[in-house]
């Protein structure tokens, strides 16, 4: 069985999909099975204004036991994190990807404001 789930934790968020036995209640899962066998799993942390300031993308998750910890496994081995940054009136201005070069959004780009 292949589950998903979406959960926020203070001033993280995290979606992940995993392979393990459900727990049934009534013969029916429930959602109560710990967290394991990982199968795909991303991280974003958000500020005090609650605006995204890092997205992890896990690629590797071998060898790896789930935690809530603020991070799990290390940058560039297990996931790419990308940080975002904004001006003082909230808007994106600064995006940095390990795989892409820093961009900073101009007016034609869709994502940014005037």
């Amino acid at each position: 069985m292949t589950s998903g789930g979406y959960s926020w934790r203070a001033t993280t968020a995290e979606a992940l999909t995993m392979s393990a036995a459900p727990h049934l209640t009534s013969s029916r899962p429930d959602g109560t099975e710990a967290v394991g066998s990982l199968q795909t799993l991303a991280r974003d942390t958000a500020n005090s204004a609650g605006q995204t300031v890092s997205h992890d993308a896990y690629f590797s998750l071998s060898g790896l036991t789930y935690s809530t910890s603020a991070t799990l496994g290390t940058e560039n081995t297990n996931y790419y994190r990308t940080r975002l940054g904004y001006d003082s009136r909230g808007r994106l201005s600064r995006t940095q990807s390990p795989t892409r070069p820093r961009r900073r959004p101009t007016p034609s780009t869709p994502w940014a404001s005037a």
